[in-house]
C-alpha cells in the first residue's frame, strides 16, 4: 500500500491539477485562450508529479512489526509525535516505545484543507478527541477561533477546564491562560528551548533519547512530557491535553 505521507501529497497534487484546469475552462470561456494555455499546460505539471509518485510507491509495504500498546493511565511521561494523515493528529507513546494513544482532529475535510493549504501549524476549529490504545475516550476539546483559539476540554459532558492561547503577548514565546473550576494560570514557553512548566500539573522540556530507542523515534533529541497527577484525575487531563496542543501549535 502507499505510505500515509505519500498519500497525502498525491491528494493534494491531483486537487491542484483540477482546479488549475478549472482555472483554465474558466480562461477560456472568458475568451482568454492564451491565459487558458498556460494555466492549462502548467496544471500538467501537478499531473506529472502525483503520477510519479504512484508508479514509486502503488506496490511499496509497510514492514509491520507488532505495534506494543500499554494502559496510558499508568504513565504520567510521554513522547508524543505529529502523524502525517489527512486529519490533524498525535501519537503518544511511552518513553521506551510503547503507543499509549491518540489525539486527533474529528473535522477531516476542515482540518486537512486548513493543514494542507494553509498552516499545520494551527488548531483546526472543531472536535478533538484523546482516546487511548484502545479507542476508549479520555476527554474531548472543543477549539473556537483560529488565530486566537480557544479550547473548552469537557470529560464526560462536564466542562473541567478552558485554555486560550494569547497570541500578543509574547514575542517568539507561546502564551496559555488556562481556567480550571477555581483556578487562572497564565504560562509561558521558553524562547529558544520551548520548554513548557505549569507547577503541580505539567512539565515539557528536551531531553536525549536513552540509546536503546533512538530508533524507535528516529532522534537523539526530543522533548519529554510530563503531567504531575494521574490521569484520572482532571489536573492530569488538562496536563496532556495542553502539551498536546503545544506541540500542534509549534510543531516541536
Amino acid at each position: 500500500m502507499v505510505h500515509q505521507q505519500f498519500k497525502k501529497i498525491i491528494t493534494i497534487m491531483f486537487i491542484i491539477f483540477f482546479l488549475f484546469i478549472l482555472w483554465a475552462v474558466l480562461e477560456y470561456v472568458y475568451n482568454h485562450k492564451l491565459n487558458a494555455l498556460f494555466i492549462g499546460l502548467s496544471s500538467i505539471i501537478y499531473l506529472i508529479i502525483a503520477i510519479i509518485y504512484i508508479k514509486k510507491y502503488k506496490h511499496s509495504t509497510i514492514e509491520h512489526k507488532a505495534i506494543v500498546t500499554d494502559d496510558i493511565v499508568k504513565y504520567k511521561k510521554f513522547v508524543i509525535t505529529s502523524e502525517v494523515s489527512f486529519n490533524q493528529q498525535l501519537l503518544i507513546y511511552s518513553e521506551d516505545g510503547k503507543f499509549l494513544g491518540r489525539c486527533k482532529s474529528l473535522n477531516t475535510i476542515k482540518s486537512f484543507i486548513i493543514t494542507t493549504f494553509i498552516s499545520n501549524k494551527g488548531l483546526v476549529p472543531g472536535e478533538y478527541v484523546l482516546i487511548d490504545a484502545e479507542q476508549n475516550e479520555i476527554l474531548r476539546a472543543y477549539v473556537k477561533g483560529f488565530l486566537h483559539p480557544k479550547v473548552k476540554i469537557i470529560v464526560q459532558n462536564k466542562e473541567i477546564a478552558v485554555i486560550k492561547q494569547k497570541l500578543f503577548n509574547a514575542a517568539m514565546s507561546f502564551v496559555y491562560e488556562i481556567n480550571t473550576n477555581d483556578e487562572k494560570h497564565v504560562i509561558k514557553s521558553e524562547v529558544l528551548t520551548n520548554d513548557l512548566y505549569l507547577e503541580d500539573v505539567f512539565k515539557i522540556s528536551e531531553t536525549k533519547v536513552p540509546l536503546q530507542h533512538t530508533e524507535k523515534f528516529q532522534e537523539v533529541a526530543m522533548n519529554t512530557y510530563e503531567i504531575f497527577h494521574d490521569l484520572n484525575s482532571d489536573k492530569g487531563k488538562i496536563g496532556l491535553i495542553t502539551m498536546c496542543i503545544h506541540k500542534i501549535l509549534t510543531g516541536r
